[in-house]
């Protein structure tokens, strides 16, 4: 039995069939659901469960070929949310976990559809600005997601939570985000991130650091360094070392063969006018 046979085994897809306004992104073939129809979370973490390793990375070719499950979160997320059943989330906490399991799924739609791409370097305005989707009713991007994410929950840890599809990027959590436990997943995703191998590194005694930090260092205080510090204090780094960001690896975060190879990072410095690390 293949992989992606197991993955069919595994998950049983509890979602009624597609209708209504067809969006940019709904199920090959079909269009979006507008009918406010509760998501089955628990589908949706038997999906995880069966192509997201340890690591965070994904079975994209598996999931494309049995990706019915997939394509019906898709259109579920469409019509049902916090504006069209704002019974069902009376709470930031359900709010804030609804909005982060949208973000992570259209992902994986967008690399599923793009498969077997190998890196989203040269096309992330596509990926991330360009694809419009439906969620609750409202048209929006990636991109718009994430800022809207950003402005109302006023959280750095929640960068760390949203899985961007690069390798360098947040790891892909296995598990759904759930109101009752957000507060704790978003701690571990911040501390998977800054204690990821590849996160952090020291070169002739120079720090150089993911280049997710470089993006969000202004909400990173009182710089990235002492932010990480504070959040994974088993991180031993040279006392006054100077630190770059390096380039950002835009490698799917896909595993198996299919996976791009790492390769070296180019580094640029920090600006002189940007505070030097405390010692």
């Amino acid at each position: 039995m293949t992989h992606a046979k197991s993955i069919a085994l595994a998950i049983t897809l509890a979602l009624p069939a597609c209708g209504g306004a067809p969006t940019t992104l709904s199920a090959p073939g079909g269009e979006s659901q507008r009918a406010a129809t509760p998501l089955d979370w628990v589908m949706y973490a038997q999906l995880l469960s069966a192509v997201v390793d340890a690591e965070g990375r994904v079975d994209y070719a598996s999931l494309r070929e049995v990706r019915e499950p997939l394509d019906g979160l898709v259109n579920a997320l469409a019509g049902y949310g916090p504006v069209s059943v704002p019974g069902d989330f009376k709470d930031r906490d359900a709010r804030l976990a609804y909005a982060l399991n949208a973000y992570n799924v259209f992902v994986l739609r967008i690399i599923v559809d793009l498969w077997p791409v190998s890196t989203l370097a040269g096309f992330q305005a596509q990926v991330y600005a360009d694809t419009q989707f439906t969620l609750d009713g409202q048209v929006t991007s990636l991109e718009a997601l994430e800022a809207s994410i950003r402005d109302t929950y006023h959280d750095v840890r929640v960068r760390f939570a949203l899985a961007n599809g690069a390798l360098d990027g947040p790891p892909l959590s296995n598990e759904p985000y759930i109101a009752e436990l957000i507060e704790m997943q978003l701690t571990r995703a911040a501390t998977r991130f800054v204690t990821r191998p590849r996160t952090i590194t020291v070169v002739d005694g120079r720090v150089q650091l993911n280049g997710l930090f470089g993006w969000y260092a202004d909400e990173l205080t009182p710089t990235p360094v002492e932010w990480i510090k504070r959040h994974a204090p088993g991180i031993i780094l040279p006392k006054g070392a100077p630190y770059d960001y390096a380039a950002f690896d835009w490698s799917v975060n896909a595993k198996g063969p299919e996976r791009a190879p790492i390769v070296p990072d180019a580094v640029w410095s920090v600006p002189a006018s940007e505070p030097a690390p405390a010692p």
